[in-house]
């Protein structure tokens, strides 16, 4: 009640000060997730996410009638998160079973022996029995499309609409599974620490492309995972008698930081008298995911354009990670990055023809040899090479999200 009270307060006497407060204690809380141990990591999600409490579209607790349950979400006690053992096994697979029915099971079996390292178990405080179980799996190639539908479909979704690129991988929260509850609250408790580490794992991933979020698809949670830009995939499989529900996001369209300023920014809206943050374009735009062949098309074409800035802003790069993360124009991080390619070898000859072809604003690439004083069979080598050397450069800054700078 304390802390109620002062909160209305100071967002009824100073709502600027209680947004500005909200956003620091919220990053403050978001580092802590990233950085947290493995026995850590619930504690400080479920500190993050009771910031948002009050957010009527992502109340965990729809449905209930009455008070009383937000101590059951963030103080705990009723089933614990550990991880899955060999010894697990018989009583996950039951589970699996009864909640899901033989062929669920199966797919189980199939990820258990792949994955164990993947499952979580809860048990009960009060009798040490498992009670539910999580699966958080993490794919970099199409394992298992044969024998889970599910995972199929996760597959055919991110082929679709942005494949996965070297290095990336994909996670499902494929299996959430806890016997049915009595009541509105659907296993309150399990389903919460499985959220909580769903949110740890994806702020800590490394290369994650795309998450998909497996749900019994009766449309209860549509418009919950809809409120945090993760719709329904087209595509819903069917396993044994259930049909499922694919909710997916793609990190790379839009990326951890913007993702969680937008829940920050509703939670702030939803408070009568308090200022709205301002968002930039990049947070109100989806990124741009290319491909390795869309994404050098893309370089060549910004290069050509380079000192005609209206169609160079019609260039897809401009929605890129890599240029909307570089502080700058996508024609200053091209100049950065023609710079940075006079180390190493051959490294001054290339950013010579570089240079001297699109910085320069040479009028012909005769003229531009004529200028390097070399033969243009040499030019042409030299800036062919420079083009693919500066394309790699700029190809792995997009993919890591490392940030190119003018050397020297």
């Amino acid at each position: 009640m304390v802390r109620e009270a002062l909160e209305a307060d100071l967002r009824w006497r100073d709502p600027d000060g209680f947004a500005d407060m909200h956003r620091t204690v919220h990053q403050q809380l978001v580092e802590r997730v990233r950085t947290a141990p493995d026995e850590q990591m619930l504690p400080a999600t479920s500190a993050l996410l009771y910031l948002y409490r009050r957010e009527a579209s992502a109340n965990f607790c729809k449905g209930r009638e009455g008070g009383g349950v937000e101590d059951d979400l963030y103080e705990g006690g009723h089933v614990e998160d550990g991880p899955y053992g060999g010894a697990d096994r018989g009583r996950v697979l039951e589970l699996a079973e009864a909640a899901e029915g033989e062929a669920s099971a199966a797919v189980c079996r199939f990820w258990l022996d792949r994955q164990p390292e993947a499952f979580r178990v809860y048990r009960s405080t009060r009798t040490g029995e498992i009670v539910a179980f999580f699966a958080w799996l993490r794919l970099r190639e199409p394992l298992g499309t044969d024998i889970d539908p599910v995972v199929d479909a996760a597959w055919a979704h991110a082929r679709s609409a942005a494949p996965l690129r070297p290095g990336e991988h994909m996670a499902l929260a494929r299996f959430s599974v806890h016997l049915p509850a009595r009541g509105p609250l659907r296993g309150l408790a399990p389903a919460n620490l499985m959220n909580w580490r769903a949110l740890g794992e994806i702020l800590q991933a490394d290369r994650l492309a795309w998450t998909f979020f497996v749900m019994r698809d009766d449309g209860y949670w549509d418009d919950y995972m809809r409120h945090f830009a993760m719709p329904p995939a087209a595509r819903r499989p069917c396993l044994g008698q259930h049909t499922y529900a694919l909710f997916s996001h793609d990190w790379r369209a839009q990326p951890v930081s913007p993702w969680l300023a937008a829940r920050s920014n509703a939670t702030l809206s939803d408070a009568q008298g308090t200022r709205t943050p301002p968002r930039s374009r990049e947070h109100d735009d989806e990124l741009a995911v290319l491909s390795r062949p869309e994404f050098d098309t893309a370089i060549r074409d910004a290069l050509r354009t380079l000192r005609r800035p209206d169609a160079l802003a019609d260039n897809p790069l401009n929605r890129s990670r890599l240029v909307t993360e570089s502080g700058t124009t996508l024609a200053g991080l091209l100049a950065s990055a023609i710079d940075d390619l006079r180390g190493g070898r051959s490294g001054d000859k290339h950013h010579r023809a570089l240079t001297t072809t699109y910085l320069a604003g040479t009028p012909t690439q005769e003229a531009a040899a004529e200028r390097l004083g070399v033969p243009f069979s040499t030019y042409r080598r030299h800036l062919a090479s420079g083009i693919d050397r500066l394309t790699d450069l700029l190809w792995r800054s997009e993919l890591k999200g490392t940030r190119i700078t003018a050397s020297g």
